[in-house]
């Protein structure tokens, strides 16, 4: 088994947010946005901002995730989609929704704030079919995530800095690892209206439990690259995430590894 992107993700935004159904008082601030999608015969990608949130490779597909800390203010959710196989029927629907801790949804629920349904008439053109929703948000994490100007390093400082990083989680230090990710711990508090000490310790917690019992993979710095993203790089070595490790069961763990510039240095960001 295989623990993605969105799974880890997702259980970070659980472990931050905890019960808070008085936030249903307190406006769009403390509001939990939501992307839910499903599938079939469908191949692209759905974004938050310029942001993966998920990449189609057929289906049938279901899926969700929390955005709140890829917000950037005046957002834009995109989807751009295509049919797998043309010859086999395809559909697909998104929602976006924004709920208060306390609310009940499911993924096959109408989004509260953006749904659509694409048939497959809609999928069957011979260009991908886009469709977009923008939307705006208290919440603005665009300091951290969108370049503001010109950026003193490059690629290879980064990918540098990648390598550092990678050698943390090889050396099981918590400690370094946790310093490295400390604007991420700030911006996910503030994304879920939660302490930095809480999710301090839900990443403490992924680290014990999922990162250092299992087998960290070992990188090629020659195939690392560093994706950029808006103000952000995605480092990855070739198709796969630079922080992955296996567990004596079998099943693998991922952590997505987004670097940015924060007062004049490299960090985690996300």
């Amino acid at each position: 088994m295989r623990k993605g992107i969105g799974i880890l993700v997702l259980s970070l935004a659980v472990l931050c947010c905890g019960p808070m159904e008085a936030a249903a008082a307190k406006g769009q601030g403390d509001r939990i946005y939501q992307a839910t999608w499903q599938g079939e015969n469908v191949s692209g990608r759905l974004t938050i901002n310029g942001f993966t949130i998920t990449e189609l490779k057929g289906g049938p597909v279901t899926g969700t995730a929390a955005v709140n800390v890829w917000l950037t203010g005046g957002n834009e959710i995109r989807a751009e989609l295509r049919k797998r196989d043309p010859k086999a029927p395809a559909n697909f629907s998104l929602g976006l929704s924004g709920l208060v801790m306390g609310d009940v949804v499911s993924t096959g629920d109408r989004g509260n704030l953006y749904n659509v349904v694409l048939t497959d008439a809609d999928l069957s053109g011979r260009t991908p079919k886009v469709v977009t929703k923008k939307f705006d948000t208290n919440l603005d994490f665009s300091r951290h995530l969108l370049a503001s100007g010109p950026s003193r390093f490059g690629e290879r400082e980064v990918l540098e800095y990648a390598v550092r990083l990678h050698g943390l989680f090889r050396k099981k230090d918590a400690r370094a690892i946790l310093q490295a990710m400390e604007v991420k711990a700030e911006d996910y508090a503030r994304a879920y209206g939660r302490p930095v000490a809480d999710f301090r310790e839900s990443v403490a917690s992924m680290l014990k439990e999922d990162f250092f019992k299992g087998r960290l993979a070992g990188i090629d710095a020659k195939k690392l690259r560093a994706e950029k993203v808006n103000g952000l790089w995605h480092i990855r070595e070739g198709d796969e995430e630079l922080i992955r490790t296996r567990s004596s069961d079998g099943s693998t763990s991922e952590l997505p590894i987004f670097v940015g510039v924060v007062d004049g240095r490299l960090m985690v960001v996300r």
